[in-house]
């Protein structure tokens, strides 16, 4: 669990012990939230599970459903969420919850798709067009499967880069860990893309098939969105931080996702996910880049509740994630009251002027 999600976790707890979350909410709820899944997988057992922040259950995923509609809030397509936003002040309707989906699982279709189907929900599928075009790689998964295998996992460019022991779980975390801060923040996109390629070829592991296994192909996107619970929206070509790219490249890999996405589906997408989304990866060279591109929102993985005020920087919209450290009603409950993000952002504020 990364700091964030500690931070989070532990202002959720507390403000469900003390009591606090009652009576403090008010000022935070805003008009709803946009909530962001990734994998909807059934519960495993595997020791070694270093993405498991970005799998929740389907049992987890209906619960949540009737929590919401239970507590008072309205499941919303992002075209509704946004149109009731526009209104800001003179929207007095109930909040809203829009569920949002990164980078197109196959278990979205297989597992999340019937519970959501079931209860009527609506919800937006960002599309990496690498990822359906089998061209890009889904790297923190292959990276997880290789250590997993190994008892010493290495990284390769041209040359060793690194060794990691692998034999216990803690090792292999830790592996995971090193090499995913690595190639995240020590090394530039290209540069993490060859020597993921490296790796894999080194060890003779096939990223295609990883992306056949994990990823929809576009014919199956084409077909499923034939629902209309169903909408689809931009998340580049190749997943890559666009904020450590120049403004061109930057530029290419949004629009070369979207072309993509307007061959194979037809349809120009009305919205957008930054890859990733924390600020090392989306912020202002970002946000100026997609606000000139004319996004009808374009979300983030900042956390916080949907608020009037955001309609007019609504290329930088947050969104709370749900995911395996938090499946819990408790949690949930919590969330939708905005507290815990409050408080964060308020820690984070008060941090940043200490520093």
């Amino acid at each position: 669990m990364n700091r964030r999600d500690k931070l989070i976790a532990l202002a959720g707890r507390l403000l469900s012990i003390s009591g606090l979350g009652k009576v403090l909410a008010r000022p935070t709820k805003g008009m709803g939230v946009i909530f962001t899944l990734h994998r909807v997988l059934p519960e495993s057992d595997r020791p070694f599970q270093p993405n498991g922040m970005l799998e929740v259950t389907p049992e987890f995923l209906e619960a949540m459903i009737l929590q919401v509609r239970e507590e008072g809030l309205e499941f919303v397509s992002l075209t509704e969420a946004m149109e009731r936003l526009q209104l800001g002040a003179r929207y007095t309707g109930p909040r809203f919850v829009a569920l949002t989906f990164d980078d197109g699982y196959r278990d979205n279709l297989e597992i999340a798709y019937p519970v959501l189907k079931h209860h009527g929900v609506p919800f937006t599928v960002f599309i990496t067009s690498g990822f359906c075009d089998r061209s890009s790689e889904i790297w923190w998964v292959a990276l997880e499967r290789l250590i997993a295998d190994m008892d010493v996992f290495e990284l390769h460019d041209d040359v060793l880069l690194s060794s990691y022991p692998c034999c216990t779980v803690e090792e292999k975390q830790a592996a995971f860990t090193e090499a995913r801060h690595f190639l995240m923040n020590e090394v530039d996109e290209n540069a993490q893309r060859r020597i993921l390629r490296a790796t894999a070829g080194y060890y003779d592991f096939d990223l295609k098939a990883l992306c056949e296994e994990l990823v929809l192909s576009w014919e199956e996107l084409r077909e499923w969105g034939n629902d209309p619970l169903v909408s689809f929206g931009a998340h580049t070509a190749t997943h890559a931080a666009l904020e450590r790219l120049d403004e061109t490249q930057l530029k290419q890999e949004v629009l070369g996702g979207v072309d993509r996405m307007v061959a194979e589906l037809g349809m120009a997408p009305k919205h957008f996910a930054y890859p990733y989304g924390f600020a090392g990866a989306a912020d202002q060279k970002a946000f100026s880049v997609l606000r000139s591109l004319g996004y009808d929102c374009c979300v983030t993985t900042r956390p916080g509740m949907i608020k009037a005020s955001h309609y007019s920087g609504r290329e930088q919209l947050p969104r709370v994630s749900l995911n395996g450290y938090h499946q819990s009603r408790e949690m949930v409950s919590l969330f939708l009251t905005g507290l815990p993000f409050a408080l964060y952002n308020l820690v984070s504020k008060l941090r940043g002027k200490i520093a």
